[in-house]
């Protein structure tokens, strides 16, 4: 569950135009470190410019690259904080997410910055039996359940999916509640 609290701040955060993957790794690893946990590999990396597995110019990692670039609209990354025991188990969780304009609700500031957000990309609920839905912050149980909703209206209307395919989807994307 900490490794998916992670994943869920980075894929529901906003960010000014200008920001680097670096500075908002953060996000996903904070849940870790709280307990003394890290993961020795990067958040992000880029997908689909050349066809690389790893691609850049840009990553969410916490390292610093001078090649690097600030996070801009239309780039496309994967989200795939983990934690493994070496010897006894590992867990990561990856989806993919893109880089997209955000408009704010509500400007009260007037600024004139602007502010990116992520996009899901993938389409794959989480699986709730393995979520302990207590450790979850409110604004996470609501993106999760967002998250979840949006996978089974997207999937369930492609008339791809036979009768045991939807009633999975729709028994692994029902509500979460605790």
């Amino acid at each position: 569950t900490l490794v998916l609290q992670g994943s869920i701040d980075l894929a529901d955060a906003v960010y000014p135009f200008g920001t680097y993957g670096r500075s908002i790794d953060i996000l996903t690893r904070q849940y870790l470190f709280k307990n003394s946990m890290n993961y020795n590999h990067g958040t992000g990396h880029g997908i689909g410019h050349y066809l690389s597995v790893h691609e850049g110019p840009s990553f969410i990692s916490m390292g610093y690259s001078s090649s690097d670039i600030p996070l801009t609209d239309g780039m496309v990354f994967s989200d795939e904080p983990g934690f493994y025991l070496p010897g006894q188990f590992g867990i990561r969780l990856e989806t993919d997410i893109i880089v997209k304009n955000y408009t704010l609700p509500n400007n009260y500031s007037n600024s004139t910055t602007q502010f990116l957000h992520f996009e899901m990309l993938t389409l794959v609920p989480f699986e709730p039996n393995l979520i302990i839905c207590k450790m979850l912050t409110e604004t996470q149980k609501n993106w999760l359940n967002w998250y979840h909703t949006e996978v089974k209206n997207k999937l369930e209307n492609t008339k791809r999916l036979n009768e045991d395919e939807l009633r999975y989807l729709r028994e692994k994307t029902q509500e979460i509640k605790c």
